[in-house]
């Protein structure tokens, strides 16, 4: 027996050993809840992504060749979050716990702690929101940088600066992009305005998101979109900004601040017809922008962080909605 051999017999552990597995249509690589021992890496194939719903299973995302499964699991030793189940033969690269924790070993102290971390917040995150950071690539990154930036990010103003590496590492390993989908979804992030990349005086390479206010708002933008949604005040058109704006400029001379928010008598309203003001008042009330207080104390109850926060959105959209190509992509 070879000395190798005999030392694997006396810690008890096993030799790392590449092991493949096969599966076809219908069978579960693993079950939602289950014990995590393993991770995969797809060779052939393709897999869908399950999420128990009472009796049935919601559909979150199909993984092929070249992705991987279930490492989460093992960086949080949490149970699966999820089912996995073949859709086409596939055929994986297992690699378990033992392997997956000697090549932890050699990756250095900062990165293990880091991505344990993002690890577990992106669990939460794919829990709350049905592993949307996981169908969508761009909308993934902003989300991924709005996890890191509370403990990573320096601060100028507006602006958060991260480093390009730590993002590049956390959505490559953590994030399941390859590095082709990784400049992607950071080149379309470029285009909308959002970031920019730099390098410091040292030559090396930063992130910078430009206002940290709208990256949040196109992670929520991206969200909605994956989900059939719009974000709220996406909808609104020129009358109701103008009209929202008018609001802010009267509050500022006649208002009065309650627990829900700037209270502004109706009678205060110095500008615009009154039916029509009553029209704009109805829909932005419908869409929870505004609250209408009968009379006798007639007057409009709105939220200042939401008038910013709708302007923001305004300001935004056209960049958030724009259509960029795929580098090399054919029309």
């Amino acid at each position: 027996m070879s000395a190798p051999e005999i030392s694997s017999l006396r810690t008890g552990q096993r030799p790392v050993m590449k092991q493949e597995r096969t599966y076809k249509p219908g069978d579960d690589l693993f079950a939602e809840g289950a014990k995590a021992d393993e991770m995969f890496m797809i060779q052939e194939g393709e897999v869908a992504i399950l999420k128990k719903n009472e009796d049935s299973f919601i559909e979150l995302a199909k993984l092929g060749k070249g992705a991987s499964i279930g490492e989460m699991a093992l960086l949080d030793d949490m149970p699966r979050s999820a089912t996995v189940r073949a859709v086409q033969p596939t055929k994986v690269t297992i690699i378990n716990r033992l392997a997956f924790n000697a090549v932890m070993e050699k990756v250095p102290l900062w990165l293990r702690s880091i991505v344990k971390i993002v690890s577990s917040r992106l669990r939460d995150a794919n829990t709350r929101v049905g592993q949307t950071l996981l169908k969508d690539s761009e909308g993934g990154l902003a989300s991924m940088m709005l996890l890191m930036i509370p403990k990573y990010a320096k601060t100028s103003g507006e602006e958060r600066i991260l480093s390009y590496g730590y993002v590049r590492s956390f959505m490559l390993f953590t994030g399941k992009l390859s590095p082709k989908s990784f400049s992607a979804a950071l080149t379309k992030l470029v285009k909308r305005g959002l970031i920019s990349v730099d390098k410091d005086s040292e030559g090396n390479q930063l992130i910078t998101v430009k206002e940290y206010g709208a990256l949040t708002l196109y992670s929520e933008y991206a969200r909605a979109v994956s989900q059939g949604k719009r974000v709220p005040g996406s909808d609104l058109n020129d009358a109701h900004m103008e009209f929202l704006s008018n609001l802010g400029y009267v509050a500022q001379k006649a208002s009065q601040q309650i627990p829900e928010g700037v209270m502004v008598p109706f009678s205060a309203i110095d500008f615009g017809e009154d039916k029509e003001n009553r029209r704009l008042l109805n829909e932005l009330q419908i869409r929870g922008l505004v609250t209408l207080v009968p009379p006798p104390k007639e007057a409009i109850v709105y939220d200042k962080s939401m008038l910013n926060r709708v302007k923001r959105i305004k300001k935004w959209l056209p960049a958030f909605e724009m259509k960029i190509e795929e580098e090399g992509s054919t029309k």
